[in-house]
């Protein structure tokens, strides 16, 4: 492993190193170092993985380092996982945490590394060689362009499939799909257990005003008017689903601080919990 490691294009010997390197996010989420940030904010180490940004580091982590043994060691998946990890990494962690505006540059990343694994000459070099029979080499050297070029084009074809349907994905595990049904579920929820409702709107904001969760990004400067938000909470006390009336600074900045966190387990899930802010 380690010969094929020192053979290998600089390129291609610092893209395995890199992927070994990404261990250090499995480490980083397992032993809490207390010094976590989502988007420049400083978070604990319980929303960090209350947030799902610690299983996604732990499993970037792991994938890493699977990917770089991979890679070293010349197996025939290689490339795909490499190229896996590059969509685990880059792209499906925007639709998960709402931001989509970074799917498109991590979809030219997995782009460029599947150009780079199946179409750049100095990748091919680390493609494993097929053993050929000495009577069949003639024949198989006529044919090895034509398949190769049929190979490289159904892998592009298939990291372009991948890459789509991880944006396609609905945002993390809300249910309802726009801000109106949300809303409805709101307001039957309240018509139909208005006690247990008010009870734990309390408690909710209770812990929301204890951490000034609504005023430390500064979400309230970001945007002028009323804003009527949805949040859906799952049995485990998570908010798992955000819906607003406008899609503005505001919305965009609450939905960044609230959508993953946890709060009181409800009475019943799920808990559409609605806020209306000035």
């Amino acid at each position: 492993m380690w010969a094929n490691f020192g053979s290998m294009p600089k390129l291609l010997k610092f893209l395995t190193a890199h992927a070994a390197c990404c261990f250090r996010f499995f480490v980083i989420s397992v032993i809490n170092i207390d010094s976590y940030a989502i988007q420049g904010r400083h978070i604990t180490y319980a929303e960090w993985w209350s947030s799902g940004a610690g299983v996604f580091a732990s499993l970037i982590g792991l994938v890493g380092l699977f990917v770089a043994r991979a890679l070293a060691s010349k197996r025939p998946y290689a490339r795909p996982a490499y190229l896996g990890s590059l969509v685990l990494a880059f792209i499906a962690p925007c639709p998960f945490f709402g931001m989509l505006a970074y799917a498109l540059p991590g979809l030219l990343i997995v782009v460029a590394g599947a150009f780079y694994m199946y179409v750049a000459e100095r990748a091919g070099l680390f493609r494993p060689q097929p053993v050929i029979q000495a009577d069949a080499r003639k024949a198989a050297r006529r044919l090895t362009p034509a398949l190769g070029l049929m190979e490289r084009l159904r892998m592009i074809r298939a990291v372009l499939i991948a890459a789509t349907l991880f944006l396609a994905l609905p945002v993390g595990a809300q249910s309802a799909k726009k801000f109106s049904q949300a809303a409805a579920n709101a307001e039957a929820q309240l018509s139909r257990y208005p006690a247990a409702t008010s009870s734990y709107a309390d408690a909710w904001a209770e812990v929301n005003n204890q951490n000034h969760l609504d005023e430390r990004d500064g979400c309230y400067f970001k945007a002028e008017g009323e804003l009527i938000q949805i949040l859906e909470i799952d049995k485990s006390g998570k908010v798992v689903g955000y819906y607003t009336d406008k899609d503005n600074g505001r919305s965009r900045c609450w939905r960044a601080t609230y959508l993953g966190l946890a709060f009181p387990k409800p009475p019943f899930a799920p808990y559409w919990h609605k806020l209306v802010m000035h």
